[in-house]
Formats: structure tokens, C-alpha cells, sequence
């Protein structure tokens, strides 16, 4: 157990929130409330956080309505592919997400993304004549003049 003739050094336990701070007793209360000081979280810088943010935004990228347009429209063949998630047997066209099962499919049919996504989709697609046509940038034709000037 240790040499004869020696005592160990008695310790307290001091209970601070969820931290427990073991303390000889020959400390003294200076050092104690050096010991008994709250550690805070580090913070992040802002760099690291832009990069975060473009790597949210690329990885969690959803096709955009007017590919979905064009799919409802031409659905794609669905082909067996190990790789997928079930097999790539199971595919929400307007959401671009392939299921595991028919029961996962089914549910997803049900939420509220789905629905708000589908709708987009079957509107009709905003195309560039659209935006000249918002900007007032049309192309006017004119009635052609003959050569009589009339």
C-alpha cells in the first residue's frame, strides 16, 4: 500500500455544476478558484465557417425546377444500379432522392416538401424571354417600309 509511516495527502471533492474538482488540502483558495474556473468552448473563426457554408452548399445541392420540369415531362428509365440506394429502383422525380423501399417512398410522398416541391415543378418554367420581357428589353419589330415610303 505504500511505505509505512507516511500518510497520503487528504483530498476534497468540490462539486461545481457537473464538474468535480479534486483538491489537496494544501491548496490554498487563491489556487482553488484558479481550479474551479468554468473552461469555455473555443470559438471558430469566420473562415472556417464560410468554408463550411460552401461545402453545405454544394454537397447538399437539389436539381433545379427547371431540370425537374423537363424530367416530369420525359421521366428518366429507371435502370438497376447496385450502387444506389435501393438498387435505384425507388426515384422521387420532383425531389431527385432515391429510396430504399417502396415504404420510404410512400412516406416521403406524404410530407410537405414533396408537395411544395411538385408544385413548383409543374408550374410553367421562368425562360429568358420571360426576363427581357420583365426588363422591357423585347426585341420590337417594325412594319418593313417599301420603297414608295409608305
Amino acid at each position: 500500500m505504500g511505505t509505512p509511516g507516511r500518510s497520503r495527502p487528504t483530498r476534497l471533492i468540490y462539486l461545481i455544476g457537473a464538474n468535480c474538482v479534486f483538491r489537496p488540502a494544501s491548496l490554498s483558495t487563491a489556487s482553488l478558484l484558479l481550479t474551479m474556473t468554468k473552461q469555455t468552448r473555443k470559438r471558430s473563426k469566420a473562415c472556417n465557417k464560410a468554408k463550411h457554408r460552401l461545402h453545405h452548399k454544394t454537397k447538399h445541392h437539389q436539381r433545379d425546377i427547371d431540370q425537374v420540369h423537363d424530367d416530369l415531362k420525359n421521366p428518366p428509365v429507371l435502370k438497376i444500379d447496385e450502387d444506389l440506394p435501393g438498387r435505384g429502383m425507388y426515384y422521387c422525380i420532383s425531389c431527385a432522392k432515391y429510396f430504399i423501399n417502396k415504404e420510404a417512398m410512400d412516406k416521403h410522398v406524404l410530407t410537405s416538401v414533396h408537395k411544395r416541391r411538385l408544385k413548383k415543378a409543374l408550374e410553367n418554367p421562368h425562360t429568358q424571354k420571360d426576363a427581357e420581357a420583365a426588363a422591357e428589353m423585347t426585341a420590337e419589330t417594325y412594319p418593313k417600309i417599301d420603297q414608295t415610303g409608305r
